[in-house]
């Protein structure tokens, strides 16, 4: 139980610590500080935007891949808490919030909700 319990856990925790120093890079410099294509002292090309353009979706990428997919979640939950399961009480107690956040995520995740989550910052950030 334990192995699957961190099969479903540890992906996701290198994911969130990837996806959100290079999403929130990407967001707050052409949201916030409004770095554009065309640098506007010079007039000239902004090499530096694409780098920005491709934390964004790097990150963006990275945070829509938190959750494992739903068999996955659905076998953990199965390993610690179904009718056979090996794991300890102790065990139990302390995994139940994450495994319900991630069973809950796995969920979403498979209609997309994160996805169109980054679509929608980056559309809010362009337009603001």
């Amino acid at each position: 139980p334990g192995r699957c319990f961190w099969l479903c856990m540890l992906p996701g925790i290198g994911n969130l610590m990837l996806g959100i120093p290079a999403f929130t890079a990407g967001c707050v410099t052409l949201g916030y500080l409004g770095v554009d294509v065309i640098d506007p002292m010079s007039g000239k090309f902004c090499p530096l935007f694409l780098v920005y353009v491709l934390l964004y979706l790097f990150g963006a990428s990275c945070l829509c891949s938190l959750f494992p997919r739903t068999e996955d979640a659905r076998q953990m939950w199965r390993a610690l808490y179904g009718r056979d399961s090996a794991a300890h009480p102790a065990g139990k107690v302390f995994a139940f919030l994450p495994a319900v956040f991630v069973s809950a995520g796995a969920y979403l995740e498979r209609t997309t909700i994160p996805f169109l989550l980054s679509v929608g910052v980056l559309v809010y950030w362009i337009l603001v």
